[in-house]
């Protein structure tokens, strides 16, 4: 199973396709299908799908002890790329919610802050199910 991890904003913003010939952070707008999300967020008008090198989700979690070299070297390469996509335009405000695909439309645990500097850091845990507002 793997993880999903969803930006809720008011910027619109261009969807960057995954590319698996050169796998990295891509971008797609949520579609009608998908609005079981929706309910999360409801006063932010774009909800877009955030990916990671992996070509889902998986890439958010938190760097391991047990990971290989390998392993924590495409973690930082995502969130180093994440960190920039949203240090690119004012963020502040917006929402990051990353859940277990299936999840999507559970009820959120609770809201939390999270900084430019706690996305980049390959060591911070995203929570699943938890409201991270952006600061």
């Amino acid at each position: 199973m793997c993880l999903a991890l969803y930006l809720f904003t008011d910027n619109k913003m261009e969807e960057i396709v995954f590319d698996k010939e050169n796998p990295g952070l891509f971008l797609r707008e949520i579609m009608e299908r998908e609005y079981a999300v929706k309910n999360w967020v409801a006063d932010k008008p774009h909800i877009y799908y955030v990916g990671s090198s992996q070509g889902c989700g998986c890439g958010w979690e938190a760097a391991l002890e047990s990971d290989e070299e390998e392993e924590i070297a495409e973690k930082t390469k995502d969130r180093q790329a994440l960190h920039q996509l949203l240090a690119s335009q004012n963020f502040a405000g917006s929402h990051l919610i990353i859940c277990w695909e299936g999840d999507q439309g559970d009820e959120l645990e609770r809201p939390d802050k999270v900084s430019l500097a706690q996305i980049r850091d390959v060591n911070f845990e995203f929570e699943e199910c938890v409201d991270y507002q952006i600061e």
